[in-house]
């Protein structure tokens, strides 16, 4: 018979018990049978159940680290018994998770640094499984990077959470989770490496992009280009056409959608109803499939006027 008159436990997940068993048979360990709501234990699956022949006729019965799914009935039989006979009623009861802010001397890094986390547990904190970390309540798979290494310390009672060569992407609020204690650090910014400061003669004024957006429509009636002779003061066309104002040495963009089958060569730039002539200021670029980039820069008085492109022949202001 158990030799403790307290036959019904309340024990907390996580906690870990010891029962004494005195028997007048004497057997191996191995003929020690434990039931658990009526069903046999299989010892080889429950290696938190651990039972030692202490004395002839003598066991001790350990069930470690206890979980809320380990309650109930326990009985044992010793081969050679008639019956089972009672050995404990169990309650465990889910232990609360403490919340912890992680107190960091820093929390803005460069790209390519490294952070160090470390985290003290008191006496009463479990440390049985491995901590899992997350970052912006995503869990971390150590595996996935080779810049991720954490440590557990079970004599001094400390865990670490070190990432290596830091980027942009991890940048976050991180958290360390067990199954009765979370501890989150503040946010986490990574920025990218500052270079040195430029010198005064470096320094120089910092360029106004300006972008404008024209869409060129495929399906509208074709217009031909009139050929016509330079004239000294050109009369812009009386349409509802976008105006920009820029300021000499602006940088100012526009983009103009296109069909795919268009190429670079089947593109021209008018200006005033005349070709544009090649100019060391602007530059024409695809950027995509669909897109095409006209940029000048920088802007001179000179190139005040009206612009249109021309598609295979066919023109869009």
């Amino acid at each position: 018979e158990p030799t403790s008159r307290e036959n019904t436990q309340r024990v907390q997940e996580g906690d870990s018990i010891q029962l004494k068993v005195v028997s007048t048979l004497d057997v191996k360990p191995n003929q020690f049978r434990l039931i658990h709501d009526g069903a046999p234990v299989d010892m080889k699956k429950r290696s938190s159940i651990v039972i030692d022949r202490v004395s002839p006729g003598t066991y001790a019965v350990s069930l470690l680290n206890l979980r809320v799914s380990d309650s109930g009935l326990y009985e044992y039989q010793i081969e050679g018994a008639p019956t089972p006979k009672h050995l404990v009623t169990l309650y465990v009861e889910p232990r609360q998770v403490k919340e912890k802010v992680l107190d960091l001397p820093q929390t803005t890094f460069n790209v390519g640094e490294s952070i160090l986390f470390k985290v003290d547990f008191d006496e009463h904190d479990q440390i049985n499984e491995t901590p899992k970390w997350y970052k912006n309540e995503m869990c971390i798979s150590m595996n996935a990077s080779p810049r991720h290494k954490q440590t557990t310390d079970h004599i001094n009672r400390t865990h670490t959470f070190e990432i290596y060569n830091l980027q942009l992407e991890d940048s976050g609020v991180y958290e360390m989770r067990t199954p009765n204690l979370s501890v989150k650090t503040p946010e986490i910014k990574i920025i990218p490496q500052q270079g040195p400061k430029p010198t005064e003669e470096e320094v120089r004024p910092q360029e106004v992009v300006r972008q404008s957006s024209v869409t060129i429509d495929m399906k509208k009636p074709q217009e031909q280009l009139q050929e016509s002779q330079p004239v000294e003061e050109f009369q812009p066309i009386k349409e509802n056409i976008p105006v920009h104002e820029v300021t000499e040495g602006d940088m100012m963009h526009l983009t103009v959608e296109k069909p795919t089958t268009v190429n670079l060569s089947d593109i021209k730039l008018y200006k005033n109803n005349q070709p544009l002539l090649p100019s060391k200021n602007i530059h024409t670029e695809t950027t995509s499939p669909t897109t095409l980039d006209i940029k000048f820069s920088p802007v001179e008085l000179i190139d005040c006027g009206y612009y249109s492109i021309s598609i295979r022949d066919q023109i869009q202001p």
